[in-house]
């Protein structure tokens, strides 16, 4: 029994160190997975981010550009041009701010349902303005109409030709307002997306 004792404690100290390699080993995977997973989420997270960066600098070009063209080039009142570039700037503040309200330099290191609840909030906020922004644009689309056909822009043609020329615009009007509203959409499913793979990816990893 003396003579197996050697050999015994030589294959547990082989078991020790089979166990100790196997212990390193998941650690190391573990820590592994842990950063793959931070990193999934900060570039998820950058993106929602960059989205409302986009959104602000095409909102305050947009605010300024469009309403200088309106004015310049059609005569709009000033009230309707102002009106016009305040609810442009508003809509492109808004995008940002909801954008970052996680943020990707903390959320990694926040509690996972608390990152949840603000994502879906961010969601449900983005439905609300988007469908607050269709009612809006409804009577801006009015307004815009009537500054046109009483712009006197038109007063340099006879009254046939200002009649076809105010239809015609009317029209580019209104295509401009629905391939608007198309891209609108895209922007919004896109933005959507971005929050719902971010949702998804701590729901998988949550606890």
């Amino acid at each position: 029994m003396e003579n197996n004792k050697p050999l015994i404690d030589n294959e547990l100290e082989q078991m020790r160190s089979q166990m100790a390699e196997l212990k390193q080993m998941l650690d190391s995977q573990i820590r592994v997975n842990d950063q793959l997973l931070k990193k999934n989420i900060i570039d998820k997270s950058d993106k929602i981010n960059r989205f409302g960066l986009t959104m602000l600098f095409l909102g305050i070009a947009a605010a300024i550009l469009v309403p200088l063209m309106m004015y310049a080039i059609y005569h709009f009142s000033p009230a309707c041009c102002i009106v016009t570039a305040l609810l442009i700037a508003f809509d492109a503040s808004f995008d940002y701010y909801n954008a970052h309200r996680v943020k990707s330099i903390d959320i990694a290191n926040i509690n996972f349902t608390e990152a949840l609840t603000t994502l879906v909030s961010m969601k449900k906020l983005m439905r609300t303005s988007f469908a607050v922004g269709m009612v809006v644009l409804m009577p801006l689309m009015v307004w815009w109409a009537f500054e046109i056909y009483a712009s006197p822009f038109f007063d340099m043609f006879d009254a046939n030709t200002a009649g076809i020329a105010r239809i015609a615009i009317l029209v580019c009007l209104g295509f401009g307002v629905v391939v608007g509203l198309g891209v609108a959409v895209l922007l919004y499913n896109k933005q959507t997306r971005n929050i719902t793979q971010l949702i998804n990816t701590l729901e998988e990893n949550q606890g």
